[in-house]
């Protein structure tokens, strides 16, 4: 597919010793520059006499040489001179190439020390291709005698020239609309030639639009052509001159020129035509040759006939190719009165295939019938009964008083609204209606959507809190609820029945608050009344031995509802003798503060009749101390 051959590029800038003619001269300036023209076979004296145009690589001046100065001097700037170019040069002047109209260099341009600035070469004039015969409008100004046939010989007149340079070796590489010049349909000037490809020396430049599939995105430089490549560049060419300016691969509604190249999608004599460009250019490609049409196909789309780099027509092909549509224009004048139009505006005529006459066909029927023919065929009387259906039936106002649209129904309704009441709104109503209620599920689908979900507070629930996008406006500015919906729900207590939030319940075993406290309460008599009979046991055993020891045991093992227990400390004894009187009054002040207690705590019958007993077994306990204290003393 490449050219494997080693690529010569690059090179070392050469400085001059001498002078570069013509340096600092402005544009149209005269001058009388002296410098030496040389083909490697003879050296002549030649002088530069006026500065014509300039460049990205150097300047243009006009010479001495031939008549009304037919040849021009390149002059290259200083950094653009380099070893590999003056080589390239020498190879180029050495094929001798003489063909009119191509500027190929013919000579070397030297200063006084001998050293390469530039080469000679035939002067060109014209316009240029991109700035006349690619643009429309410009095309009709410049050229506006100009038809078919002269775009016609156009293309014959340059492919004869490139034919010349391919046979030669010769691989023009940027072929494009900016550098060929042209005066009229049998005059064209090819510049820039000095980037011609020639051996190993590749052309450094080109351009996408003609640029083929399998050398698109990479460096001009870095490879050399082959004749595929430029055959792929030609046919390119004489497309854009047979639909001036516009590229085989523009498309509508496809991908840039460059990636349609990349994958061959060539929008013309495609099923149904909806990609090719509207206007004018299907009228223009309409007209063209059949086999013209054919070739472009062939060429430009994946899987065509010359779609392979290999099969691609070449110059010598596209000739042939152009030779027959010249000599067939006149027949086509013939059957078409548009057929030398550069830009008709219609379809291509037609044969009817049932009756032979000539008709204008129309962009969707692809049955090649005239219309009073298609009218009793079957395609016909098809396309009449969808053009019936597509026709107004009924119109009226919208129901909708805010509305101003008519609600319009078609031919192809009426079976639709047989049975059926015929709609009241417009479909941009009905539509907006429809929207709304769109809108509102998705709402309410977000609203049900989960905000927040953390687990619930209480340690004996397992459950966990879920929050939901309809939960935050209510806690935007409250704190986040701690339990869980289940531990909220009433729970009666397990002894009172006092009902409260379950959590609340969890938290002291099932029980309420005065409940919870009092069993804690009883809890602490019960172990208060085991600490008190111990303690009693161990001064009954030491009431044996020190009467002092037995008063100091009776009034330890007192009992008292203080709820705690403080050491014993021995009786004075001044308050021996009234001992059990404050004893009894002691007891009778506790007894009264626990009834008031468990009056405020609302406790049950039960537990005041528990709590009486209680009581009257400490009497009895305390009576039974202070007889044993009275018999020892005694």
């Amino acid at each position: 597919m490449f050219n494997t051959t080693k690529v010569i590029t690059g090179g070392k800038k050469i400085k001059l010793q001498g002078s570069l003619p013509g340096e600092r001269v402005a544009k149209g300036e005269l001058l009388s520059i002296p410098v030496v023209a040389d083909d490697g076979k003879h050296r002549k004296n030649i002088v530069l006499t006026k500065k014509i145009g300039a460049g990205g690589e150097g300047s243009v001046f006009e010479t001495n040489v031939g008549d009304a100065s037919d040849y021009v001097a390149k002059i290259y700037l200083r950094e653009k001179l380099t070893d590999i170019k003056c080589a390239k040069l020498e190879l180029m002047i050495a094929k001798g190439i003489e063909c009119k109209g191509v500027c190929f260099p013919v000579a070397l341009i030297k200063n006084e020390n001998d050293e390469t600035v530039g080469f000679l070469m035939p002067r060109a004039k014209g316009y240029e291709l991109g700035k006349s015969v690619f643009l429309p409008k410009l095309l009709q100004v410049r050229f506006p005698k100009w038809t078919r046939k002269d775009t016609i010989q156009l293309c014959l007149t340059i492919l004869h020239k490139i034919k010349y340079l391919n046979d030669r070796g010769i691989i023009l590489g940027d072929i494009n609309g900016q550098n060929i010049l042209v005066v009229s349909p049998t005059e064209v000037y090819f510049v820039d030639c000095d980037s011609y490809q020639i051996g190993s020396y590749p052309c450094p430049a080109g351009t996408a639009h003609f640029t083929p599939p399998e050398a698109q995105g990479r460096s001009y430089e870095t490879f050399l052509r082959t004749q595929a490549m430029e055959n792929f560049a030609i046919a390119t060419l004489l497309f854009m001159i047979m639909l001036p300016g516009k590229s085989p691969y523009s498309a509508v509604g496809g991908a840039d020129p460059a990636e349609n190249i990349r994958q061959g999608s060539f929008p013309y004599e495609s099923d149904d035509n909806s990609k090719v460009p509207p206007g004018k250019w299907g009228f223009i490609w309409s007209h063209m040759s059949f086999n013209t049409r054919k070739a472009f196909v062939g060429t430009f789309r994946r899987g065509g006939d010359y779609f392979e780099p290999e099969k691609r027509m070449n110059a010598d092909g596209w000739i042939e190719v152009f030779e027959k549509y010249w000599y067939g224009i006149d027949h086509m004048l013939d059957n078409d009165p548009m057929a030398m139009d550069l830009f008709p505006t219609r379809l291509k005529m037609r044969e009817c295939k049932k009756c032979g006459k000539r008709y204008i066909p129309k962009p969707d029927r692809h049955v090649s019938l005239c219309d009073e023919c298609y009218g009793y065929s079957t395609e016909g009387r098809r396309e009449f009964h969808e053009k019936w259906l597509k026709e107004v039936w009924k119109s009226y106002p919208c129901k909708n008083p805010m509305c101003h649209n008519n609600v319009t129904l078609y031919n192809r309704d009426q079976s639709r609204y047989l049975n059926k009441r015929l709609p009241e709104y417009c479909q941009t109503c009905w539509q907006e209606s429809h929207e709304e209620e769109r809108r509102e599920l998705a709402r309410e689908k977000w609203l049900g959507e989960v905000w927040k979900s953390y687990p619930c507070k209480n340690p004996k629930c397992h459950n966990t809190i879920t929050l939901y996008n309809r939960d935050q406006i209510r806690y935007q500015s409250r704190r986040l609820p701690e339990y869980c919906q289940e531990c909220w729900q009433d729970e009666p207590c397990k002894k009172c029945g006092y009902v409260a939030a379950k959590w609340m319940h969890d938290e002291r075993d099932g029980l309420c608050r005065r409940c919870y406290e009092e069993e804690q309460r009883e809890k602490r008599l019960m172990q208060q009344s085991a600490a008190n009979q111990s303690s009693a046991s161990k001064a009954g055993r030491r009431s044996t031995f020190s009467p002092t020891s037995s008063r100091n045991q009776g009034r330890a093992a007192a009992p008292g509802i203080n709820h705690r227990s403080a050491p014993v400390r021995p009786a004075a004894k001044w308050s021996d003798s009234q001992t059990p009187a404050r004893q009894k009054v002691r007891q009778t002040r506790r007894k009264t503060r626990d009834n008031v207690v468990n009056t405020q705590q609302g406790s049950g019958g039960f537990s005041q009749c528990r709590d009486a007993i209680i009581v009257c077994f400490s009497l009895l306990f305390m009576l039974y101390l202070i007889a044993s204290c009275i018999g020892s003393v005694n």
